[in-house]
């Protein structure tokens, strides 16, 4: 029995010194593989959080191009048309009588641009009634002024 232990004593001596190499190489592979892995996930997190940006700006677009498009039916249109005449022409629809409130021009320095016939506000500490042509006068009473004449 001793000649067949001193084989397979052989045999184990022989075969460890083989298999060490082998576990050496799988081991360096094991952790080459780990590195490589880690750096993909940090590459693959760093897609992801592009894709997230790109898909955000994505969104923004499509809502500026909805806002877009109701701004260009909106131009397109007859509201616009009319707000346009009615507002910044001064112009009003065959059968309207206009009425426009003269009063001060505002000039640059009260925030209006030069041109405008834009009020000029009273002061804080001036009371808001009637004065001379009305300018300072609150509007409902401009509009009662220039409607109901006072009886007399």
């Amino acid at each position: 029995m001793s000649a067949q232990k001193t084989g397979r004593e052989n045999e184990a001596r022989t075969a460890g010194p083989n298999r060490r190499p082998l576990i050496f190489i799988l081991i360096i592979l094991s952790l080459l593989f780990a590195v490589s892995y880690t750096g993909r996930l940090g590459k693959l997190a760093r897609m992801r959080g592009q894709v997230d940006a790109t898909a955000q700006k994505i969104e923004e677009a499509r809502l500026r191009q909805a806002a877009l498009l109701n701004e260009q039916n909106y131009v397109e249109g007859d509201g616009f048309v009319d707000d346009v005449a009615r507002g910044e022409m001064g112009m009003g629809q065959p059968g309207e009588t206009l009425v426009v409130i003269v009063g001060e021009p505002a000039g640059p320095e009260d925030g209006g641009i030069k041109g405008d016939a834009a009020l000029t506000p009273p002061a804080a500490d001036e009371p808001q009634v009637a004065k001379g042509d009305n300018v300072y006068a609150p509007i409902w009473r401009q509009w009662m002024a220039l409607f109901i004449q006072p009886a007399g």
